[in-house]
């Protein structure tokens, strides 16, 4: 899961990078594929022969793969180089790009292209990067609190309630939209089908095909499995039961306008569960992690077109099993409606909305501590 939720939150974290820094390299654009680097030359950056010294050249090249695996998994370290200088440069700018080759469950290895601003190939280097845990198992902070180690995932007390209060508020976000009944999102519409289908309480139905979903990532990509996932695997399904069960009992027929009222409150508390449960950076659920191996590991498309093609093939089916199971076609928005649609497309500015005020706060000031 990516580190920086912008370009400027990782200029401000490389800032921090003080040799880079002082040779004026910048990090000029960043995502989960690539990165760039560029450095405007100066007299320092030259041998005694007036060319541009090799060390200068690496460090760019260095950088702009570094911000790359640290933006994937935080912290990894160059473990092995190859470098091919190709030319010497002639412009007064230098570029790196970085591109991600492979990335492993422990090490990634990248290609970085070096060019001047005459648009020249001055460098081709390929770097292994080791994946290294956060902090040396046992290791104690300055106010006292173990970081515990899970497997390679170093987590603070801080992270793992961020990732409990996140996925608890996102199981009751999910119980208000279900008794909206204005649509869910794409897979708790498959969860609805399946519910109508085969007769156990939906908390325990909900374990079963996580539980499923869990084995394609354990045979696949266990890169994404964190403990998130079974907070999200074991916990979301209850509550949402507990909290639909509890609504039907207080509001057994809503009207309109309360429905409406809980598909405000669903789609609120649904961002701010998902931004502190994303921002804690322990794993994802295991259906998200279906669409990010495909996209990562099995080089399919793009994450955001396979991730459209798994969510509409779950409200299909979704539908498709809820019709077999005896369901009436007038229930249909239940599974897709407004809610459907604003999860889709409109939640992204809100989660980053609370990722700013709250989520990421809490993550600054445990680093500060």
């Amino acid at each position: 899961m990516a580190k920086f939720h912008s370009l400027e939150e990782a200029q401000a974290y490389f800032q921090g990078d003080r040799f880079a820094s002082g040779n004026g390299i910048t990090l000029e654009a960043l995502s989960e594929e690539r990165s760039a680097a560029g450095m405007v030359l100066r007299d320092d950056h030259r041998n005694a022969l007036g060319g541009v010294m090799g060390g200068a050249i690496f460090t760019l090249a260095d950088f702009a793969s570094a911000a790359l695996t640290n933006h994937l998994h935080s912290p990894t370290v160059a473990q092995q180089v190859s470098i091919n200088y190709l030319n010497g440069a002639k412009g007064s700018r230098l570029t790196a790009v970085a591109e991600l080759v492979k990335n492993g469950r422990s090490s990634m290895v990248t290609e970085v292209r070096v060019t001047d601003d005459l648009g020249r190939d001055i460098a081709l280097m390929t770097f292994t990067s080791f994946k290294l845990s956060a902090a040396p198992e046992g290791a104690q902070r300055k106010d006292g609190n173990r970081i515990m180690k899970i497997g390679k995932l170093n987590l603070s007390g801080r992270r793992i309630l961020m990732s409990l209060c996140g996925v608890a508020v996102c199981a009751v976000a999910v119980g208000f939209f279900k008794k909206a009944a204005f649509g869910v999102d794409p897979f708790q519409s498959l969860m609805s089908g399946l519910d109508q289908l085969i007769p156990i309480p939906f908390g325990t139905l909900y374990v079963i095909v996580n539980a499923v979903l869990l084995l394609f990532s354990l045979i696949f990509n266990r890169h994404n499995i964190g403990i998130a996932t079974f907070i999200n695997l074991f916990l979301l399904g209850y509550i949402t039961q507990f909290t639909l069960e509890a609504l039907d009992r207080w509001i057994p027929e809503p009207a309109l306008w309360i429905r409406v009222l809980f598909l405000a409150v669903g789609i609120l508390v649904l961002c701010v569960g998902s931004a502190l449960y994303m921002t804690a950076d322990l794993g994802v659920s295991t259906y998200d992690s279906i669409a990010i191996t495909m996209a990562d590991k099995w080089k399919l498309g793009k994450f955001q077109y396979i991730r459209i093609t798994t969510d509409v093939c779950c409200v299909v089916l979704g539908i498709v099993v809820f019709l077999i199971g005896g369901g009436a076609w007038a229930r249909g928005p239940e599974f897709v409606g407004p809610g459907t649609v604003i999860t889709a497309f409109f939640m992204g500015p809100l989660i980053e909305f609370f990722n700013v005020r709250i989520a990421r706060p809490l993550l600054k000031s445990e680093k500060q501590s």
